[in-house]
């Protein structure tokens, strides 16, 4: 990623983080999975080792696109949610690019429409 456009993507990462203290992580992928940028809170450490990162991004790809056979039936999926036991990841299909957001275990699901918008205003797709 070009540096004015990290920096035009940390701008906007930070307005996520303004928006729910319980936010850990903003990350941003390519439609196959590749990692564009990431941005983690300040002062919270990232729950997996740096070199588990890619698995995990992969992982949450797979996932968004594993549904791609319904889509002529259904639409295209928007949003996924996985609700582990120490992180809530929410994984939004911005067509040509991936956007996960990782929240604390408290994140209210009920904001999850309110931080969708909030992520379309910031058009990161």
């Amino acid at each position: 990623m070009m540096e004015a456009n990290r920096d035009i993507f940390e701008t906007k990462a930070n307005r996520i983080f303004d928006f729910d203290k319980s936010i850990r992580a903003v990350v941003l992928l390519t439609s196959d999975g590749k990692l564009m940028a990431e941005f983690g809170r300040p002062g919270v450490a990232s729950l997996e080792p740096k070199s588990e990162a890619e698995t995990v991004y992969m992982k949450a790809t797979i996932a968004i696109s594993m549904t791609a056979p319904m889509d002529k039936y259904h639409g295209r999926i928007r949003t996924a949610i996985l609700v582990k036991e120490k992180v809530t990841i929410i994984c939004f299909n911005l067509m040509a690019r991936i956007m996960l957001i990782s929240t604390n275990p408290d994140f209210q699901l009920q904001k999850l429409e309110e931080l969708g918008r909030l992520v379309d205003q910031l058009s990161l797709g």
